[in-house]
C-alpha cells in the first residue's frame, strides 16, 4: 500500500484499520466488527468502485509529482 511513497502513511490508515475490523480472527472466530455489532459488515459499494477510486488516486498522485519536478526545473 505504500510501496510508492512513504510520507502519506496517514491517508492510508483508515483502509488498514476498516480491513482489520472486518477480518475474521482466528482466535475468537469472529470479525471484531461483529462482536460490537451483531452482524456482519455490508459495504454500500462495490469493490470495483473501490479499486477504481484507489486507481484514480494514485494517477493523480503521478501527475502531482510530474507537475513538481516540473516547477522544479
Amino acid at each position: 500500500m505504500l510501496e510508492d511513497n512513504k510520507k502519506n502513511w496517514d491517508s492510508k490508515l483508515k483502509y488498514a484499520l476498516c480491513a482489520d475490523r472486518v477480518t475474521i480472527k482466528k482466535s475468537i472466530e469472529n470479525s471484531p466488527f461483529k462482536l460490537v455489532y451483531g452482524t456482519e459488515v455490508v459495504f454500500p459499494i462495490q469493490p470495483t468502485l473501490l479499486l477504481e477510486k484507489s486507481l484514480q488516486e494514485k494517477q493523480d498522485e503521478e501527475e502531482d509529482m510530474g507537475k513538481r519536478i516540473i516547477d522544479l526545473a
